[in-house]
């Protein structure tokens, strides 16, 4: 008799730490915020996204270009080489949203270093001084910035007056 009491207390005991231990875990699940960030890997003018998020059930890109997309990780392709603001919304099941927004560089040439490119609302605007150094030449807009054909290096005092 003595026995059976033990083992109906311990059972007793057991579906008690059972009950309570899965209902913290429950708990802890449920209040765990909506939260998303961007991860990017860019191959030219290739760009791979992935939307790392938390109690996320939707997922709306806008790559900055005028295209969009409602995959969770999508893989976009721009037309023109140049710097772009992409922003991802992330919305929970419960209709909360949050908002995650990256600046990306695709493609980057000389010419977009130099212009800001096609995606520049205003390009760059460069001043040009008397005061040059020696190190200031004409070039061209290639990789290597190579010189301006037939022009001197350094170039003389005063070019730019």
């Amino acid at each position: 008799m003595k026995q059976n009491r033990n083992v109906i207390g311990f059972f007793f005991f057991a579906m008690t730490l059972l009950i309570f231990s899965s209902c913290a875990k429950e708990e802890i699940r449920r209040t765990f915020p909506l939260s998303a960030s961007i991860f990017q890997s860019i191959a030219d003018k290739q760009v791979a996204f992935t939307a790392l998020t938390h109690s996320a059930v939707s997922w709306s890109w806008d790559f900055g270009d005028g295209q969009t997309s409602l995959e969770k990780d999508p893989v976009h392709v721009y037309n023109d080489g140049g710097y772009y603001a992409v922003i991802l919304i992330a919305t929970g099941s419960d209709g909360n949203s949050v908002t995650s927004e990256v600046d990306i560089a695709v493609a980057v040439t000389p010419y977009v270093l130099l212009t800001g490119g096609p995606t520049a609302a205003n390009g760059k605007t460069w001043k040009l001084s008397p005061n040059q150094s020696p190190f200031d030449k004409f070039a061209n807009a290639d990789a290597e910035l190579s010189t301006f054909d037939d022009t001197p290096v350094p170039l003389p005092q005063g070019v730019f007056d």
